[in-house]
């Protein structure tokens, strides 16, 4: 009977200090921002421990329920989703709120503090590196690529027009797989032809992965996901990523090394520049 009388006092405990956490602060935990009630320690997580397709539906019921701006929490941390225009150009055209949320440091074993996922000075110095990448005029240079697999996307939806219903964004996320690492690394994965390849499925398989962690307190800690089945397959998928992109840079300095600098190498067989890979 003792035991029994220590493990409710226990739970008691646990369940006081987790509303207490919730409620002494209101202003740090945006309880002011109209959302869920959340549940301590958890906090709204379990609206979203479903498939990643049910994500935008269940935000926007929350929406409808509680207006364009609205409070979530996942586990103890509150988040705040927004749906208006003015609010997200106030964001996105922002050069100063640029620090990207705790839960990118999920991905930072897959893509590293880069331009997406730094911040401060790391931030602005990678934007001013590459932003003269993405002039109009080198972007011309790729349009060959972009319409190949245009072209491709097209003749994959042609068998599938026939009235039908179908889910078309696993094949529209192929096709810009295959424009991405062609253009940046000047390497075909051929996803759209051959979706099944190692390669691409880690990338889908990963990013998946990310989506439910971030989705899921219990699994924040390191400690913990690493041990779970989910945790596993991630470090595997790591290691085919990581694999992938250092044979590439290793093909790249090979390729720098032994190439001349006469302008034979450097055009086509036709007297056109050849084209460099985007990045």
């Amino acid at each position: 009977m003792e035991g029994w009388l220590m493990v409710v006092v226990f739970f008691v405990t646990i369940l006081t200090i987790g509303i207490w956490d919730l409620l002494k602060d209101r202003k740090k935990n945006l309880l002011h921002i109209p959302g869920p009630t959340p549940l301590p320690f958890l906090g709204n997580a379990l609206l979203f421990a479903k498939s990643h397709e049910f994500f935008i539906s269940t935000c926007n019921k929350l929406v409808d329920i509680y207006g364009p701006v609205i409070r979530l929490h996942l586990g103890p941390r509150p988040n705040v989703v927004i749906t208006s225009a003015d609010a997200f150009e106030k964001i996105l055209s922002s050069n100063q709120h640029i620090t990207k949320g705790k839960d990118y440091r999920f991905i930072w074993p897959w893509l590293g503090t880069g331009l997406l996922t730094s911040t401060g000075a790391k931030w602005h110095s990678r934007r001013k590196m590459l932003t003269p990448a993405f002039h109009f005029r080198i972007l011309e240079d790729f349009l060959d690529v972009m319409n190949k697999q245009s072209s491709i996307l097209c003749d994959v939806l042609e068998p599938l027009s026939g009235g039908k219903v179908f889910d078309m964004f696993p094949l529209v996320t192929h096709c810009a797989l295959d424009i991405i690492c062609e253009t940046t690394m000047g390497v075909s994965v051929n996803a759209q032809n051959d979706n099944d390849s190692e390669y691409v499925k880690a990338v889908y398989e990963t990013s998946e992965l990310a989506f439910t962690r971030m989705m899921s307190p219990w699994l924040h800690s390191d400690m913990v996901y690493h041990r779970t089945k989910a945790g596993i397959q991630w470090q595997k998928n790591l290691s085919i990523l990581q694999g992938f992109t250092k044979q590439v840079i290793q093909e790249r300095k090979c390729e720098k090394k032994t190439s001349s600098e006469d302008q034979c190498e450097d055009e086509d067989g036709i007297g056109r520049k050849k084209r460099m890979a985007f990045l």
